[in-house]
């Protein structure tokens, strides 16, 4: 992202307000770029935190792509399924296993150091084995940079109680 301010951030790396198609995105952009002329100074920026959802709309702007069609039952369709539940069910050792599963199948790209990666993590739910082993299934959507293109990929995961990580094949 590139725009011009009148005065210097407060550092190399701060937060800005997006408006795009009419949704504000709030955004944690890094200076990577900065020019001072008689505008101002202009700053050349990549993002370094933002949601899934406004990457997604960001993407769709830049490719000059709709929305998608029936985007209020998206929008209930991921309020009840509660991407914070995972977040608070699954212990972070177990949360850095699969981001690491994800990186190493080249399906999210390396978080950099001390950044969070740029995923999604949806709890689905508990469900037991004939065991009786209790297993917590969630899905996480996550990004890479393929060619220059941004590829989406949605992984399965099944996890039982002492942190053991099951990769679900999805079938069509």
């Amino acid at each position: 992202v590139v725009f011009m301010l009148n005065e210097r951030p407060p550092g190399k790396d701060f937060n800005i307000l997006l408006q795009i198609r009419g949704r504000r995105i709030a955004v944690r952009v890094e200076v990577v770029h900065e020019e001072t002329g008689q505008g101002g100074h202009r700053f050349g920026c990549k993002y370094v935190g933002l949601k899934a959802d406004d990457w997604d709309a960001i993407v769709r702007y830049v490719n000059d792509t709709p929305e998608p069609e029936n985007k209020a039952a998206e929008e209930l369709k991921e309020q009840q399924q509660k991407p914070d539940d995972a977040y608070r069910v699954i212990p972070m050792a177990v949360q850095e296993k699969l981001v690491a599963i994800l990186v190493k199948t080249n399906r999210l790209e390396p978080p950099a150091e001390g950044q969070a990666p740029a995923l999604r993590m949806t709890y689905l739910g508990a469900s037991k084995k004939a065991d009786g082993t209790k297993l917590h299934n969630v899905t996480i959507h996550s990004r890479r940079q393929i060619n220059d293109e941004w590829v989406a990929f949605d992984t399965q995961f099944r996890i039982d109680e002492a942190g053991n990580i099951e990769q679900q094949e999805k079938h069509h």
